[in-house]
């Protein structure tokens, strides 16, 4: 770990304002590495970085179909936001129905809550050949609709650049 690292290993971030607390922390291009803890499970990103005012979050996920993306991102919570989806655009959910599937597959990626190879969004992802990661835990929290979002499942990693 560098200096211009900080460790945070015995706090428990559980939504996005404390998230945000530790972000202004991390001033000067100082990276925030967020540990796993045994018995608490995965609490959200891996790593936060502040840097001349672009914010970097990281999360880890599960790939159930291969590829890379990058675009906007449209934060499915109902009805409504399903007709925002459109070619280029990520899409972030917590999982899908097969009622869904003719808005998903007009996106460029798929990034879904449960995590699971053989639920719907996985199936889905993998039939239409669309980037997807599965697991990434309190991605509707965190991300939001129009943020800037790059993923790579070969990484398994998810990048959203505020």
């Amino acid at each position: 770990m560098g200096k211009n690292t900080v460790e945070i290993s015995k706090t428990k971030l559980r939504d996005s304002d404390e998230i945000e607390k530790y972000i202004k922390k991390a001033k000067g291009g100082k990276k925030i590495l967020i540990k796993e803890r045994k018995n608490q499970g995965y609490l959200g990103p891996t790593s936060i970085k502040n840097n001349q005012n672009k914010i970097l979050l990281t999360f880890k996920g599960l790939p159930a179909s291969p590829g890379e993306a990058e675009g906007d991102a449209i934060v499915i919570e109902d009805k409504k936001s399903l007709k925002k989806v459109e070619k280029g655009k990520i899409v972030v959910l917590k999982d899908s129905t097969p009622q869904l599937t003719p808005y998903l597959v007009r996106s460029d990626g798929l990034i879904g809550e449960r995590r699971s190879l053989l639920c719907h969004l996985g199936v889905l992802s993998r039939e239409y050949q669309i980037p997807c990661l599965l697991g990434v835990k309190k991605a509707l929290e965190i991300i939001d609709s129009g943020d800037y979002i790059r993923f790579d499942t070969r990484k398994e990693t998810v990048e959203v650049i505020k």
